[in-house]
Protein backbone atom coordinates (compact mmCIF):
# COMPACT_ATOMS: atom_id res chain seq x y z
CA UNK A 1 0.00 0.00 0.00
CA UNK A 2 2.27 2.38 0.75
CA UNK A 3 4.35 2.17 -2.47
CA UNK A 4 0.66 2.90 -4.07
CA UNK A 5 1.03 6.50 -1.98
CA UNK A 6 4.26 6.90 -3.02
CA UNK A 7 3.12 6.89 -6.52
CA UNK A 8 0.53 9.29 -6.29
CA UNK A 9 3.01 12.22 -5.06
CA UNK A 10 0.60 13.69 -2.63
CA UNK A 11 3.31 16.04 -1.44
CA UNK A 12 2.74 17.89 -4.64
CA UNK A 13 -1.30 18.21 -3.87
CA UNK A 14 -0.46 21.61 -2.63
CA UNK A 15 -0.26 22.93 -5.74
CA UNK A 16 -4.03 22.88 -6.00
CA UNK A 17 -4.76 24.99 -2.89
CA UNK A 18 -4.82 28.11 -5.23
CA UNK A 19 -8.60 26.63 -5.65
CA UNK A 20 -9.38 28.25 -2.43
CA UNK A 21 -8.10 31.96 -3.83
CA UNK A 22 -10.79 33.02 -5.63
CA UNK A 23 -13.19 32.03 -2.27
CA UNK A 24 -10.85 34.19 0.10
CA UNK A 25 -10.40 37.09 -2.16
CA UNK A 26 -13.90 37.42 -2.99
CA UNK A 27 -14.30 37.40 0.82
CA UNK A 28 -16.35 34.09 1.09
CA UNK A 29 -13.94 32.29 3.04
CA UNK A 30 -16.74 32.39 5.65
CA UNK A 31 -19.24 30.69 3.42
CA UNK A 32 -20.20 27.07 4.34
CA UNK A 33 -21.02 25.88 0.69
CA UNK A 34 -18.32 27.55 -0.54
CA UNK A 35 -15.87 26.76 1.53
CA UNK A 36 -16.99 22.71 1.10
CA UNK A 37 -16.98 23.38 -2.66
CA UNK A 38 -13.41 24.14 -2.85
CA UNK A 39 -12.75 21.73 -1.14
CA UNK A 40 -14.30 19.16 -3.46
CA UNK A 41 -12.27 21.08 -6.11
CA UNK A 42 -9.07 20.68 -4.49
CA UNK A 43 -9.64 17.15 -4.39
CA UNK A 44 -10.59 16.44 -7.86
CA UNK A 45 -7.73 18.63 -9.01
CA UNK A 46 -5.57 16.61 -6.79
CA UNK A 47 -7.11 13.16 -7.84
CA UNK A 48 -6.27 14.59 -11.38
CA UNK A 49 -2.52 15.63 -10.24
CA UNK A 50 -1.44 12.04 -9.16
CA UNK A 51 -3.18 11.09 -12.21
CA UNK A 52 -0.14 12.66 -14.67
CA UNK A 53 2.20 12.34 -11.92
CA UNK A 54 1.85 8.71 -12.51
CA UNK A 55 1.64 9.02 -16.86
CA UNK A 56 4.74 11.20 -16.53
CA UNK A 57 6.79 8.67 -14.11
CA UNK A 58 5.58 5.98 -17.18
CA UNK A 59 6.98 8.23 -19.40
CA UNK A 60 10.59 9.20 -17.89
CA UNK A 61 11.13 5.86 -16.14
CA UNK A 62 14.48 5.29 -18.01
CA UNK A 63 15.12 9.21 -17.49
CA UNK A 64 14.89 8.90 -14.10
CA UNK A 65 16.89 5.83 -13.29
CA UNK A 66 19.57 8.41 -14.26
CA UNK A 67 18.62 10.38 -11.78
CA UNK A 68 20.17 10.95 -7.90
CA UNK A 69 16.71 11.31 -6.39
CA UNK A 70 14.31 10.68 -9.09
CA UNK A 71 15.72 6.97 -9.66
CA UNK A 72 13.43 6.43 -5.99
CA UNK A 73 10.47 7.28 -7.62
CA UNK A 74 8.24 3.94 -7.45
CA UNK A 75 7.93 3.06 -11.56
CA UNK A 76 11.47 3.98 -11.70
CA UNK A 77 12.93 1.82 -9.07
CA UNK A 78 10.81 -1.14 -10.56
CA UNK A 79 8.74 -0.92 -6.94
CA UNK A 80 5.70 -0.69 -9.11
CA UNK A 81 4.70 -2.30 -12.77
CA UNK A 82 3.86 -0.11 -15.73
CA UNK A 83 0.60 -1.91 -15.63
CA UNK A 84 -0.37 -1.60 -12.31
CA UNK A 85 0.63 2.36 -12.54
CA UNK A 86 -1.18 2.73 -15.82
CA UNK A 87 -4.34 1.14 -14.05
CA UNK A 88 -4.05 3.24 -10.92
CA UNK A 89 -4.04 6.48 -13.43
CA UNK A 90 -7.20 5.34 -15.01
CA UNK A 91 -8.89 4.69 -11.83
CA UNK A 92 -7.73 8.80 -10.66
CA UNK A 93 -8.61 10.58 -13.95
CA UNK A 94 -12.33 8.49 -13.80
CA UNK A 95 -12.82 9.54 -10.05
CA UNK A 96 -11.57 13.12 -10.67
CA UNK A 97 -14.01 13.86 -13.72
CA UNK A 98 -16.77 12.06 -11.68
CA UNK A 99 -16.27 14.21 -8.73
CA UNK A 100 -15.62 17.30 -10.89
CA UNK A 101 -19.27 16.82 -12.43
CA UNK A 102 -21.00 16.67 -9.44
CA UNK A 103 -19.78 19.34 -7.69
CA UNK A 104 -20.38 21.74 -11.05
CA UNK A 105 -20.66 20.77 -14.72
CA UNK A 106 -18.90 24.06 -15.27
CA UNK A 107 -15.97 23.20 -13.89
CA UNK A 108 -15.21 19.65 -14.89
CA UNK A 109 -13.53 21.15 -17.93
CA UNK A 110 -10.78 22.16 -15.60
CA UNK A 111 -9.50 18.60 -14.24
CA UNK A 112 -9.53 17.73 -17.94
CA UNK A 113 -7.49 20.95 -19.30
CA UNK A 114 -5.04 20.54 -16.81
CA UNK A 115 -4.22 17.42 -17.89
CA UNK A 116 -4.52 17.72 -21.43
CA UNK A 117 -1.85 20.67 -20.85
CA UNK A 118 -0.04 18.84 -17.98
CA UNK A 119 1.01 16.03 -20.77
CA UNK A 120 1.54 18.04 -23.89
CA UNK A 121 4.30 19.76 -21.33
CA UNK A 122 5.38 16.19 -20.57
CA UNK A 123 5.44 14.67 -24.16
CA UNK A 124 6.97 17.89 -25.92
CA UNK A 125 6.92 21.53 -24.28
CA UNK A 126 8.87 20.61 -21.43
CA UNK A 127 11.88 20.61 -23.76
CA UNK A 128 11.48 23.80 -25.43
CA UNK A 129 13.51 26.47 -23.14
CA UNK A 130 11.48 29.29 -21.60
CA UNK A 131 8.46 27.77 -23.29
CA UNK A 132 8.47 25.09 -20.49
CA UNK A 133 8.50 27.43 -17.64
CA UNK A 134 5.58 29.16 -18.77
CA UNK A 135 4.12 25.85 -19.49
CA UNK A 136 4.17 25.54 -15.69
CA UNK A 137 2.92 29.01 -14.94
CA UNK A 138 -0.47 28.52 -17.18
CA UNK A 139 -1.38 25.53 -15.07
CA UNK A 140 -1.49 27.56 -11.85
CA UNK A 141 -3.77 29.81 -13.85
CA UNK A 142 -5.94 27.20 -14.56
CA UNK A 143 -6.43 25.65 -11.21
CA UNK A 144 -7.13 29.31 -10.05
CA UNK A 145 -9.64 30.39 -12.73
CA UNK A 146 -11.24 27.08 -11.71
CA UNK A 147 -11.96 28.16 -8.61
CA UNK A 148 -13.40 31.27 -9.83
CA UNK A 149 -15.94 29.15 -11.79
CA UNK A 150 -16.54 26.71 -9.15
CA UNK A 151 -18.13 28.94 -6.95
CA UNK A 152 -19.05 31.18 -9.34
CA UNK A 153 -17.67 34.64 -8.30
CA UNK A 154 -15.61 37.16 -10.38
CA UNK A 155 -11.68 37.70 -9.13
CA UNK A 156 -9.69 41.03 -9.87
CA UNK A 157 -7.47 40.72 -13.22
CA UNK A 158 -4.33 41.61 -10.89
CA UNK A 159 -4.92 38.65 -8.74
CA UNK A 160 -4.81 36.02 -11.94
CA UNK A 161 -1.40 38.24 -12.69
CA UNK A 162 -0.12 38.11 -9.74
CA UNK A 163 -0.68 34.00 -9.52
CA UNK A 164 0.99 34.09 -12.96
CA UNK A 165 4.08 35.33 -12.13
CA UNK A 166 4.38 33.80 -8.87
CA UNK A 167 4.16 30.79 -10.02
CA UNK A 168 6.56 31.63 -13.39
CA UNK A 169 9.33 32.50 -10.10
CA UNK A 170 8.24 28.86 -8.74
CA UNK A 171 9.43 27.49 -12.27
CA UNK A 172 12.44 29.68 -13.28
CA UNK A 173 13.52 29.17 -9.03
CA UNK A 174 13.49 25.20 -9.79
CA UNK A 175 15.33 25.52 -13.22
CA UNK A 176 17.89 27.73 -11.66
CA UNK A 177 18.03 25.31 -8.43
CA UNK A 178 18.49 21.94 -10.63
CA UNK A 179 21.05 23.42 -13.02
CA UNK A 180 22.91 24.10 -9.26
CA UNK A 181 22.05 20.72 -8.23
CA UNK A 182 23.35 18.79 -11.40
CA UNK A 183 26.28 20.48 -12.50
CA UNK A 184 27.83 19.29 -15.53
CA UNK A 185 25.28 16.28 -15.52
CA UNK A 186 22.56 18.63 -16.43
CA UNK A 187 22.01 18.26 -20.09
CA UNK A 188 21.99 14.77 -19.82
CA UNK A 189 18.86 15.16 -17.52
CA UNK A 190 16.93 17.54 -20.10
CA UNK A 191 17.50 19.01 -22.85
CA UNK A 192 16.88 22.29 -21.52
CA UNK A 193 20.08 23.45 -19.97
CA UNK A 194 21.49 23.21 -23.36
CA UNK A 195 20.25 27.36 -23.56
CA UNK A 196 19.76 27.59 -19.56
CA UNK A 197 22.68 29.24 -17.87
CA UNK A 198 23.09 30.31 -14.30
CA UNK A 199 23.07 34.28 -15.46
CA UNK A 200 20.32 33.33 -17.58
CA UNK A 201 18.00 32.17 -15.18
CA UNK A 202 19.04 34.37 -12.34
CA UNK A 203 17.70 37.34 -14.74
CA UNK A 204 14.63 35.34 -15.48
CA UNK A 205 14.02 35.11 -11.30
CA UNK A 206 15.26 39.01 -10.96
CA UNK A 207 12.19 40.30 -13.37
CA UNK A 208 9.97 37.59 -12.62
CA UNK A 209 10.52 38.85 -9.15
CA UNK A 210 9.97 42.74 -9.84
CA UNK A 211 7.10 42.32 -11.59
CA UNK A 212 5.71 39.94 -9.55
CA UNK A 213 5.99 42.52 -6.53
CA UNK A 214 4.86 45.23 -8.00
CA UNK A 215 1.57 43.63 -9.52
CA UNK A 216 0.55 42.41 -6.40
CA UNK A 217 1.38 46.08 -4.66
CA UNK A 218 -1.13 47.00 -7.56
CA UNK A 219 -3.17 44.43 -6.87
CA UNK A 220 -3.47 45.65 -2.93
CA UNK A 221 -4.22 49.23 -3.94
CA UNK A 222 -6.95 48.67 -6.86
CA UNK A 223 -8.63 45.25 -5.55
CA UNK A 224 -8.91 46.65 -1.88
CA UNK A 225 -8.26 50.93 -2.09
CA UNK A 226 -8.98 50.72 1.67
CA UNK A 227 -5.35 50.54 1.75
CA UNK A 228 -4.92 47.43 4.53
CA UNK A 229 -3.01 45.07 2.23
CA UNK A 230 -0.45 47.37 1.31
CA UNK A 231 1.09 46.22 4.71
CA UNK A 232 2.06 42.99 3.88
CA UNK A 233 4.81 43.44 1.06
CA UNK A 234 6.92 43.22 4.24
CA UNK A 235 6.41 39.76 4.53
CA UNK A 236 5.78 38.84 0.95
CA UNK A 237 9.42 40.66 -0.06
CA UNK A 238 10.80 38.53 2.70
CA UNK A 239 9.63 35.36 1.79
CA UNK A 240 10.66 35.76 -2.36
CA UNK A 241 14.05 37.00 -0.98
CA UNK A 242 14.15 33.79 0.96
CA UNK A 243 13.13 32.00 -1.89
CA UNK A 244 15.58 33.13 -4.22
CA UNK A 245 18.08 32.12 -1.76
CA UNK A 246 17.33 28.39 -2.12
CA UNK A 247 17.28 28.33 -5.88
CA UNK A 248 20.44 29.84 -6.48
CA UNK A 249 21.91 27.75 -4.01
CA UNK A 250 20.53 24.58 -5.32
CA UNK A 251 19.03 23.59 -2.22
CA UNK A 252 16.30 20.69 -1.95
CA UNK A 253 13.98 23.56 -0.99
CA UNK A 254 14.40 25.26 -4.78
CA UNK A 255 14.34 22.27 -6.45
CA UNK A 256 10.96 20.71 -5.00
CA UNK A 257 9.17 23.50 -3.21
CA UNK A 258 6.87 21.68 -1.29
CA UNK A 259 10.08 21.27 1.10
CA UNK A 260 10.26 24.97 1.85
CA UNK A 261 7.33 24.12 4.34
CA UNK A 262 10.31 22.57 5.87
CA UNK A 263 12.30 25.85 6.40
CA UNK A 264 11.15 26.97 9.93
CA UNK A 265 11.57 30.72 8.31
CA UNK A 266 9.27 30.06 5.23
CA UNK A 267 6.91 28.44 7.60
CA UNK A 268 6.41 31.90 9.64
CA UNK A 269 6.61 34.25 6.91
CA UNK A 270 3.42 32.22 5.50
CA UNK A 271 1.70 31.81 8.29
CA UNK A 272 2.03 35.73 9.46
CA UNK A 273 1.20 36.93 5.30
CA UNK A 274 -2.05 34.51 5.98
CA UNK A 275 -2.84 36.06 9.08
CA UNK A 276 -2.29 39.33 8.00
CA UNK A 277 -4.17 38.90 5.03
CA UNK A 278 -7.31 37.47 6.71
CA UNK A 279 -6.90 40.58 9.16
CA UNK A 280 -6.86 43.13 6.23
CA UNK A 281 -10.10 41.24 4.68
CA UNK A 282 -12.25 39.77 7.16
CA UNK A 283 -11.86 42.05 10.37
CA UNK A 284 -9.99 45.69 9.91
CA UNK A 285 -12.44 46.51 6.31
Amino acid sequence: MKKYLKLLRMQQWYKNVVVFIPLFFSLNAMNPYMLMLCAGGFAALSLMSSCYYILNDLKDAEEDRRHPEKRKRPVASGEVSKKAAFAVAAALFAASISLSYALNPAFAVFPLLLLLVTMFYTFRLRNVAIVDIHAISVNFLIRTVSGAVLIGVSISPWLVITIFLLALVLASGKRRAELEFLGKHAEKHRPVYRVYTGHLLDAFLMVSVSLLLMSYTLYTFIAHPEGYLVFTLPVATFLLFRYMYFAVSGGREGRSAEHVLRDPQMVAGIAVWVAAVFLGLYVIA
